[in-house]
């Protein structure tokens, strides 16, 4: 009952639980899985979010501006050009409705977040991506009937569908059970690749996306074309989740896990208890008194200004429709996708070039090892992968951290004078222009990662992520109840207004990022120059 097996850091998280444990049919699935199962079927949705992210706000603009007119004159079988729609008033309807959408959207999948997670834990990795899947063709069906059929069914549907999607494991939980996947079938050595080869994917497809769907559109004049494609993209990602993609976490084991304490009601349906680790672990031994709270709250501010409405704005402003959002779109991917794959490794580089110290050579004592109690899992916030020994000293660890928190400050820095430039600019180009370097902010979210999880323990990294995870649906929400409101209120008089609300946000975030640094270094003896932590 107490048979104990030892993972060494090499130990992929699939097969942490040895032969004994685990039937024929697993491990067979077991030699299949592979990270590059998954990312072939990320660059699908990627691909659909990429292609739907302008239509869409045109699909609302249309709907909403042919409610508006019908209860202007009470027609309801006039055509209504586009052109009639980019006005201050349907503007303002969209703004408010979006707000709606994105709220039910977020609050949904925030309250069934965790079971999820738990299922995937029970039932396989699969089982979560197929039931997202599942719900994002309910929702895509549902967008197609209400612009066929909007005499018959109003809008009711764009509001229904959401919420289905929310509860049948939104976007959220779909990423999050991609990223499980990964994690089951990669050692820690090969992890770090992995994930940069599923980050470059989410970029490519968000690229490639936008570009197929505007020449679609200017092909078709019909954004139901692009929903066709989606909903087709969509029925073949479902069938290669349920036939061909291999399960990579072993079920079985879950089992034993099933034998822990149960939580109290109250203690399941409590989504705020994540956030606890924020005051528990308000000091660090390397960086400066509440830096982990400060960064949690940048987090925050940088989640509620990550979706500010500039298309809806450029819509109104430069007459743009899908295909110039869609080309805009793409524009900002790419250069996003150059940014991660060059100006951040060069800067990374030439920052650590000279570091603080030599790197100490590896300890002569074996590393230890992790041993697992079959019978008794690790909780939740500790990491079923196994630790490796971080033998940095003090001062490079501190080194790493200004590394980090000057990537930060840049970043916002850049997303502040870019938020103004948004509201000044009065060319197409010109505001094409701005969200590109715009995209030069992306230097900020690796370092934002980086410098969290090094503010907590090594078990403790789980948990953190959690509470994350909580922060940023809660700044989505926040951002849709706030940030459409304010534009919807002031479209009419100062649209431009949103862009100055969002540069005095993120202005904030990068306030409270300066009071993030190391800490002053204390004097110790030689026996404690390095750090011994395992992750």
């Amino acid at each position: 009952m107490s048979k104990l097996q030892t993972a060494s850091e090499e130990t992929p998280l699939l097969s942490a639980d040895q032969a004994s444990f685990t039937n024929a049919s697993f491990d067979y699935a077991k030699k299949k899985a592979s990270p590059w199962h998954v990312i072939i079927a990320l660059f699908g949705l990627t691909f659909s979010f990429g292609a739907l992210y302008a239509p869409m706000i045109q699909f609302y603009t249309v709907i909403f501006c042919y409610k508006y007119y019908q209860q202007q004159s009470g027609d309801s079988g006039a055509d209504i050009p586009l052109d009639n729609c980019a006005i201050p008033e349907v503007q303002a309807i969209v703004s408010e409705a979006q707000a709606i959408i994105m709220f039910l959207t977020y609050a949904s999948t925030l309250l069934v977040a965790s079971y999820y997670g738990a299922l995937s834990d029970r039932k396989g990795r699969r089982l979560i991506m197929m039931i997202s899947t599942l719900g994002s063709l309910i929702q895509i069906a549902m967008f197609v009937i209400t612009i066929k059929y909007i005499h018959i069914f109003g809008i009711s549907l764009l509001f229904i569908a959401p919420i289905i999607k929310g509860f049948m494991a939104g976007d959220t939980v779909a990423i999050a059970a991609v990223q499980a996947y990964i994690s089951d079938c990669t050692t820690r050595a090969e992890r770090t690749i992995a994930f940069g080869n599923m980050m470059a994917t989410i970029f490519l497809g968000t690229t490639i996306g936008p570009t197929v769907a505007s020449f679609l559109l200017n092909k078709t004049k019909s954004i139901n074309s692009i929903f066709y494609m989606v909903f087709i993209i969509h029925v073949v990602i479902g069938l290669y989740f349920w036939l061909v993609m291999p399960e990579s976490n072993d079920i079985s084991q879950h089992k034993e896990i099933k034998q822990q304490g149960k939580q109290s009601f109250l203690q399941r349906i409590n989504i705020f208890s994540a956030l606890q680790i924020l005051h528990r672990r308000s000091s660090s031994e390397h960086a400066s008194q509440y830096a982990l709270p400060l960064m949690a709250g940048v987090q925050f501010l940088v989640y509620i200004v990550t979706m500010p409405p500039s298309l809806l704005y450029a819509m109104l402003q430069f007459k743009w429709t899908a295909y110039e959002g869609g080309l805009y779109f793409s524009l900002c991917s790419f250069t996003r996708v150059v940014i991660m794959l060059t100006v951040l490794p060069l800067l990374s580089k030439i920052f650590h070039r000279n570091k603080a110290t030599p790197s100490p050579s590896p300890p002569t004592s074996p590393k230890p090892s992790t041993t697992i109690n079959a019978a008794e899992p690790a909780s939740p916030s500790s990491s079923t992968s196994s630790a490796i020994v971080d033998t940095r000293s003090k001062e490079d660890i501190r080194h790493a951290i200004t590394f980090d928190s000057w990537m930060i400050r840049t970043g916002l820095t850049i997303e502040t004078v870019c938020f103004v430039a948004f509201g000044l600019v009065t060319t197409s180009i010109g505001f094409s222009i701005t969200g590109a370097t715009q995209s030069l902010a992306l230097l900020a979210a690796p370092s934002i990662r980086s410098l969290l999880t090094s503010l907590v323990g090594p078990t403790e990294i789980g948990e953190l992520l959690g509470a994350m995870a909580v922060l940023e649906a809660c700044g989505m929400i926040i951002s849709q109840l706030t940030i459409n409101t304010i534009y919807s209120a002031s479209v009419a008089t100062m649209p431009n207004l949103i862009f100055f609300v969002c540069a005095i946000i993120s202005g904030l975030a990068l306030i409270f990022s300066f009071f993030v640094h190391p800490s002053k270094p204390l004097e110790t003896t030689n026996d404690d120059s390095l750090i011994h932590e395992d992750y």
